[in-house]
């Protein structure tokens, strides 16, 4: 398994392998880009995982522009087609499209068949990619995706596409990046935080996520004047400082800045207790690119896990799910009064919210990983039992 990235932090990578260990011999192969410290040792036996990674060990010191970017591919991708050709593997399950190149050109060494675990709308995606980086990229995927024995889309909608315009020889294998079901269990974390600093507080409404400037959190930050005084907003999840310090101080010019708690990122081993603690989950996305336009939040699951009615953006993926399994209700991504108004409609009903409440537990029971894992281990089954599947 192929991903580039250091793999301890991506909940999607570590679930599906955590599913595939107990099936097959599985290594797991990242970068170790520089990003934060670990100790390889300790993750090994957190995770119990066969963990490697490729360090950059020149390349990551040039600087962060589209020569020091292409160094740093250079430098992982000859690490990882090295470790590759050593290992001679069966499978290479390759994670995002910057891995795939990576398994074909072991593909053509060891002669292993690829499974595409395509995270992304990669063609849809707002970029700032130059148009001549952009389409080479586009061409290697679909000529690769030719070749692959398996491909996996987190929903429906962005397997179609693939399958209709990408050039994806058969639709791809939905594979929803929901969590694993655990046992609710009530918690006071986030209230307790947020009283330590505002005892006005008594509900929260939680984002939880990258806190970027593609997740328009500058709405909910302005739908929070509109909600009651006792409703605070806390936002959990890895970000920029400096986009950070804007939604501060959008808060203190709106008038709220004791109501809006950035709380730091937390390990998502402890993040089911932290959601637990919340009122209400916020997921926003906006329609300025198919990918967001068909996303695949896994913070909608983790809500629903957690008990929480969920105030979803109008999009098709959230707004099936809402309806289905009756968890919440839907917003204009656009509007800070009509994301206020549903939140204040989540919140104002004892007898709705309880009715959220179940119907959001409920929900989590059939749409968690250990159930989504067994179509991971029916394609593996399929792929490896097929001699017509190269």
């Amino acid at each position: 398994m192929i991903v580039l990235n250091e793999v301890i932090r991506d909940g999607r990578v570590l679930r599906a392998a955590e599913a595939l260990r107990d099936w097959y011999d599985l290594t797991v192969l990242g970068v170790d880009r520089g990003h934060f410290d670990f100790d390889p040792a300790e993750q090994r036996c957190r995770l119990g995982l066969n963990l490697e990674w490729v360090p950059l060990r020149w390349s990551g010191r040039l600087a962060r522009n589209q020569a020091g970017y292409a160094a740093r591919y250079l430098e992982a991708f000859v690490g990882l087609l090295r470790r590759c050709r050593q290992l001679r593997p069966t499978v290479i399950h390759a994670h995002d499209n910057t891995a795939l190149p990576v398994a074909m050109a072991a593909r053509a060494a060891v002669r292993c068949k690829v499974v595409y675990d395509a995270h992304e709308l990669y063609r849809d995606q707002v970029s700032t990619q130059p148009l001549s980086w952009a389409r080479p990229i586009h061409l290697i995927e679909t000529w690769a995706m030719r070749h692959c024995a398996g491909i996996i889309a987190c929903n429906k909608y962005r397997a179609a596409i693939m399958r209709r315009e990408y050039g994806a020889p058969f639709t791809p294998t939905v594979i929803r990046n929901v969590p694993p079901f655990h046992p609710y269990r009530p918690s006071s974390l986030l209230v307790d935080y947020a009283r330590r600093q505002n005892r006005a507080v008594r509900r929260i409404v939680l984002y939880q996520g990258g806190v970027g400037q593609g997740r328009s959190l500058d709405l909910l930050v302005r739908a929070l004047p509109l909600l009651a005084a006792d409703v605070a907003v806390v936002l959990i999840g890895p970000g920029k400082e400096e986009y950070k310090q804007q939604l501060t101080a959008l808060a203190a010019e709106l008038g709220v800045p004791d109501r809006l708690f950035i709380h730091p990122p937390v390990d998502h081993t402890d993040l089911p207790e932290y959601t637990c603690s919340a009122h209400v989950g916020v997921v926003i996305y906006r329609n300025i690119s198919r990918n967001h336009y068909y996303c695949a939040p896994n913070k909608l699951y983790e809500y629903a896990a957690a008990g929480l009615p969920a105030a979803g953006a109008d999009l098709p993926p959230i707004r099936d799910f809402l309806e289905e399994f009756g968890t919440g209700e839907t917003f204009d991504p656009w509007s800070a009064e009509s994301l206020a108004q549903t939140i204040q409609r989540l919140l104002s009903d004892p007898q709705d919210f309880e009715r959220y409440r179940r119907n959001s537990l409920a929900a989590a029971r059939i749409m968690c990983w250990q159930n989504e894992s067994k179509r991971l281990v029916d394609l593996y089954d399929r792929i490896l039992t097929d001699s017509t599947v190269r």
